[in-house]
């Protein structure tokens, strides 16, 4: 296509000149290439010989306005020339009723008289049972008013033959000036003579039919030449589907089949036609331009109230003076019609699934201790040549209107491994393929079925897979393979520190290693790859297993490990972290900063600000325990307080020793009570000193530059 010559400007450029109107007898282009899109548009070619009148387009009226945007015109030495293209206006529903005089409103049943009141003041044609008469239409007068009476039969019993029913009458004034009323229920029929009517009421069918929408258009391209031409335009056309075939054959590749699910929505069989599928999704959108657009004008009214009708066409002065009904005879109006068109977008579809480990809570990955990165075992990007991948499927396709079908459009080998896949140490077993795109294509989002041992092994979905990516695809359960863990056990090592985002966070840098023991148990016949999901961070190294993976799509690692057949034995995964947690200087213990204080593998400059925030840290433990001990001691005292007044208030009306006792006794414990007060006060005050201390001397940590891990 890219070797053609285009013989024609965009469609609107050529719409704009005087276009003469082609017969409907011309020949249609046959259909030559179907190329369909994952947005539900299809790009549809026609080709052959140009007629020296031009040719014409079967297009439905739905599919009018895309094929308008984006009709062009190819030919392979630019001698064709295309003078215009025309095609049948199409009107919106209320403009077709207003245009044929048809009463507004869809609901309004299209019935004879409503369509015989339209033509009032045309020059028509009415056939009745008392023959055929020309005439222009006065009046459709209904059945209340127009005073006639038809016999209906069979209605009134043996003594009654008839009932009289009165009945809707036409009025037509005939081409001698005569008027003659003809009973509607009588006419047979009324054609219009101008064929302008005939014409109005032709585009109001097309407009309010239900089949509006399908029915079709012809466009007609005006040409002379006599050459090969091309004409290229896209409609809309169903989604085009993939659907996979998985067959694994032991050792080595698999075999990989693609099958596309296509659909033949329009009334053309597709004969011989070059199919071709796209695995893209270019932008496509709605817009109208097949129908007439009309701009809004403000409706001005006059400065006086003048009447549309005379004030003495059928009244008196008396009578209007004297209480005579004017109705609605005065006043303007006026009818606007206004348009809007809807913007439209594609659709695609894809398929995920995994999940990501995660740390507890306070803790991460750390930014300067630095171990490995597990992304770097992800294969490299597919790349594609272009937005979007084609396959062209190799045998012409023959499909009749309204089918569908199933085609090949890929076929070949890819590395694929069947393995055992746990999400989790003693999860139950997935059975599930490991696969790597090797067949230089992308393949399209689709059901995968898997076939192995003979037979139908299991479905799962497949995601967008460029080349060379990998994807993890489980299609069943496995439940001859078992994967527990039997026990764990974690070192630490600290390495530095830094300030957090809190004025009392202390970020804690430490080096872990986990080491992680499996007992992995294969009771089948035939040996087992075996990949387990690894949930850690990026910032982690991993030793111990066969080999390890990244999967890119999910964002997980994994160990594999190979299990011949009925074995049983344990494997150590050691897994070595940087990670960061965060403390509470006000809350964490003074033993803990103590030990961190001396630890020498933290840099010396950090650990003399980790000895001042441990002194620091004791006296405010030492200041919170004096407020504590001088607030319990407080408790008791006012208890006892509480008691000696209850037993002076008893006492109340006695004099002697007893009173005296507990009155020396209360103002000993209120002055106890007091100290106790000012002491906690005292304590508290500390405390708060040597906390603002804290914050101050945290302030001072500074980060190293590098740590060594």
């Amino acid at each position: 296509m890219s070797e053609r010559t285009l013989a024609a400007l965009a469609v609107g450029a050529v719409l704009s000149c005087p276009i003469p109107v082609q017969a409907q007898t011309q020949d249609t282009l046959p259909l030559a290439k179907v190329r369909l899109y994952e947005t539900g548009v299809g790009y549809f070619e026609r080709s052959g010989p140009l007629p020296a009148g031009g040719t014409r387009l079967p297009v439905p009226v739905g599919h009018l306005d895309d094929a308008l945007k984006t009709l062009v015109v190819l030919d392979a030495d630019g001698r064709s020339t295309v003078s215009g293209i025309s095609f049948p206006s199409s009107v919106s529903r209320e403009l077709g009723r207003a245009l044929a005089g048809l009463p507004e409103g869809e609901a309004t049943p299209l019935s004879l008289p409503r369509l015989i009141e339209s033509l009032e003041g045309e020059a028509v044609e009415v056939r009745s049972s008392g023959g055929l008469l020309r005439g222009r239409i006065v009046d459709l007068v209904d059945a209340e008013a127009s005073g006639v009476e038809r016999c209906v039969p069979g209605t009134a019993g043996p003594e009654r033959p008839c009932t009289l029913r009165q009945e809707p009458t036409l009025v037509l004034l005939g081409e001698n000036g005569e008027l003659r009323r003809l009973v509607v229920a009588e006419v047979d029929g009324v054609r219009p003579l101008d064929p302008a009517a005939r014409g109005r009421f032709a585009a109001a069918l097309d407009a309010v039919g239900d089949g509006g929408a399908r029915s079709r258009r012809w466009l007609e391209v005006a040409a002379a030449g006599g050459r090969a031409i091309t004409l290229g335009y896209v409609a809309e056309a169903p989604v085009w589907r993939s659907t996979y075939r998985l067959v694994l054959a032991g050792e080595g590749p698999a075999g990989l089949q693609g099958w596309a699910l296509v659909h033949n929505d329009t009334d053309e069989a597709w004969r011989r036609v070059r199919l071709e599928l796209v695995n893209g999704q270019p932008d496509s959108f709605l817009f109208p331009l097949a129908a007439p657009r009309y701009a809004w004008r403000e409706l001005v009214p006059p400065t006086q109230d003048l009447s549309t009708v005379p004030q003495l066409l059928d009244r008196t002065a008396d009578g209007m003076l004297w209480g005579d009904e004017i109705g609605e005879a005065y006043g303007a109006g006026g009818l606007g019609l206004v348009g809007t068109g809807a913007g439209g977008g594609g659709r695609g579809e894809g398929i995920g699934l995994g999940s990501i480990g995660t740390l507890p809570d306070g803790v991460a990955a750390s930014d300067l201790v630095t171990v490995g990165s597990l992304a770097s075992l992800a294969p490299a990007e597919g790349v594609e040549a272009g937005a979007i991948f084609t396959y062209a499927v190799g045998t012409p396709l023959d499909l009749g209107p309204r089918s569908s079908a199933i085609v090949p459009f890929l076929s070949g080998a890819l590395e694929a491994e069947r393995i055992a896949w746990f999400d989790e140490a003693g999860a139950a077993a997935r059975s599930a393929v490991h696969l790597t795109n090797t067949t230089g294509q992308t393949l399209p989002a689709g059901t995968l079925a898997v076939f192995a041992d003979g037979g139908f092994a299991g479905e799962a979905l497949l995601s967008r897979t460029k080349p060379r990516e990998e994807r993890i695809l489980g299609f069943g359960a496995d439940l001859d393979v078992e994967l527990t863990e039997v026990e764990t056990a974690e070192r630490r090592a600290p390495r530095a520190f830094g300030r957090g985002q809190g004025p009392v966070e202390l970020l804690e840098h430490y080096y872990s290693r986990l080491e992680l023991r499996y007992s992995i148990a294969n009771r089948s016949g035939s040996s087992r790859l075996v990949f387990l999901d690894l949930d850690y961070q990026d910032n982690a190294r991993i030793t111990g297993a066969d080999r390890l993976g990244f999967d890119t799509e999910r964002g997980q690692a994994y160990a594999v490990f190979g299990v011949d057949p009925h074995a049983k034995f344990e494997r150590t995964l050691v897994v070595e972290r940087g990670l960061v947690e965060d403390h509470s200087i006000i809350d964490c213990s003074a033993e803990w900063l103590d030990e961190m204080a001396r630890d020498e593998r933290i840099p010396a400059e950090q650990r003399a600000v980790l000895a001042e925030l441990f002194r620091l840290r004791t006296e405010l433990a030492a200041a919170r325990d004096r407020a504590e001990d001088a607030g319990e001691r407080a408790e008791q005292l006012e208890a006892d307080l509480e008691r000696v007044r209850e037993s002076l208030a008893a006492l109340s009306s006695a004099r002697g020793r007893v009173a005296r006792k507990l009155g020396v006794r209360l103002e000993r414990i209120e002055a106890e009570l007091a100290a106790l007060e000012r002491e906690q006060r005292a304590a508290k005050g500390a405390a708060e000193r040597l906390q603002r201390e804290l914050i101050t001397a945290l302030s001072g940590l500074r980060s190293p530059r590098r740590v060594v891990r």
